[in-house]
């Protein structure tokens, strides 16, 4: 187990490691480009899950942080990755195979997302096998954080 925990930390670390040269600091915050370095703690949170997992948790995290032209906060809540604009928010939550996303906009565009399973309390469930509907996340990103 502690091999596979090390190959987590790498693909995060390699992540890192891409973004490192276009780091830049705002009043004490990181960005790459416009984007905010991974949360501590999200970061450890995320590395107990496979590479597969990890890689669909950034892309829809950096959706997320795009989708919005102001600043979207990232942090932990019930220990759930958040990303808060004031009090709205769209949650991310990894799993062993798939990720849950929860985004109160998102119910609104199911007739577009049929090819995924919308969960009894209203979450967005993609699994590592299936792309991620990157143009409509990013829609119903921006329609929940504007309320």
């Amino acid at each position: 187990m502690e091999g596979n925990s090390e190959r987590h930390r790498i693909t995060i670390r390699t992540y890192e490691a891409f973004y490192s040269r276009r780091k830049f600091e705002v009043e004490g915050n990181f960005y790459l480009k416009g984007m905010p370095i991974l949360n501590e703690e999200i970061k450890h949170y995320i590395e107990k899950y496979s590479n597969e997992i990890q890689q669909m948790f950034m892309e829809i995290r950096e959706i997320a942080v795009q989708s919005f032209p102001d600043v979207v906060e990232e942090k932990m809540w019930a220990k759930l990755p958040s990303y808060y604009v004031n009090e709205r928010f769209v949650r991310v939550i990894p799993f062993k195979d798939h990720i849950n996303i929860e985004a109160s906009a998102l119910i609104q565009h199911a007739n577009e997302l049929t090819l995924y399973k919308i969960t009894p309390k209203g979450m967005l469930q993609v699994y590592a096998k299936q792309k991620i509907p990157q143009e409509i996340l990013a829609v119903g990103f921006k329609q929940t954080f504007l309320g």
